[in-house]
């Protein structure tokens, strides 16, 4: 898998919308989602693939105020990760992941509801919709598929749980993949900041998982080469620019 550089961020966030609505929740001085999650120890591999994204999209998206809630995988959950699908058990393993900027910004969708939500309010909750939303067709037509996620919240162990809606491609059941919510109640952005240790999937096969984000390699790289076109047009307009107006600079020649 390659890096896609034109990685859309959407936080990983096809939020374009919400985030023009965004309002801050802790005045001018909260700090962003980046400082946040780059402050924390257990995200050095998320913001690993943050920093892979040289055009800088994704990070320039965690540094707006989003009005959500991000329930975002440690290091232990991409290990995790990478042992469920025979990756590996090193951080430096889950580069293949990692190295797929278009997968990661998928995944992180499927982490992010919007609203803000502290872990008292989402234990009334029992299902919300992710910000992932892919495509499927349906005669002639693509129709949006959402990809909620479940919240429940065990009383008996005051532990509050979230799963996706994952299931399983040959027997068509639905799969458990559920890990308890570290209560971190971290402002962030004008949203919501919690840790996961286990990756929240809409299925637990990998293939099947680039199939529905989208996320192949041959369309990254039809997208970087998209992108550089662009920006080899922007920088020609740009010289051209600068050569009319040091044409029109130019003082008259006396004759």
């Amino acid at each position: 898998m390659k890096s896609s550089a034109g990685l859309v961020i959407c936080f990983v966030v096809c939020v374009a919308a919400t985030v023009a609505r965004a309002q801050s929740v802790g005045g001018a001085s909260q700090p962003s989602f980046y400082d946040v999650l780059k402050a924390d120890p257990a995200h050095k591999l998320i913001m690993r693939a943050v920093e892979m994204d040289k055009e800088g999209v994704t990070k320039a998206m965690l540094q707006k105020k989003m009005p959500v809630t991000a329930l975002v995988p440690t290091d232990t959950a991409f290990i995790l990760a990478g042992l469920k699908y025979k990756l590996g058990s090193r951080p430096e393993d889950m580069q293949k992941i990692m190295q797929n900027t278009c997968l990661i910004n998928a995944i992180l969708k499927q982490h992010i509801i919007p609203g803000v939500y502290n872990t008292t309010q989402l234990r009334k909750l029992y299902s919300k919709p992710s910000m992932l939303v892919t495509k499927k067709a349906e005669g002639s037509k693509m129709v949006p598929v959402y990809w909620p996620l479940k919240f429940k919240y065990l009383e008996a162990s005051d532990a509050l749980t979230v799963s996706s809606s994952a299931v399983d491609a040959k027997t068509k059941k639905p799969i458990i993949n559920g890990t308890v919510i570290s209560p971190m109640n971290v402002q962030a952005g004008g949203g919501m900041v919690h840790n996961v240790n286990a990756l929240l999937l809409p299925t637990t096969n990998m293939t099947r998982l680039i199939q529905i984000t989208n996320c192949s390699v041959e369309q990254q790289q039809q997208q970087q080469q998209q992108q550089q076109r662009r920006r080899q047009q922007e920088q020609q307009q740009q010289r051209r620019r600068q050569l009319v107006g040091d044409v029109a600079a130019a003082p008259d020649t006396p004759a």
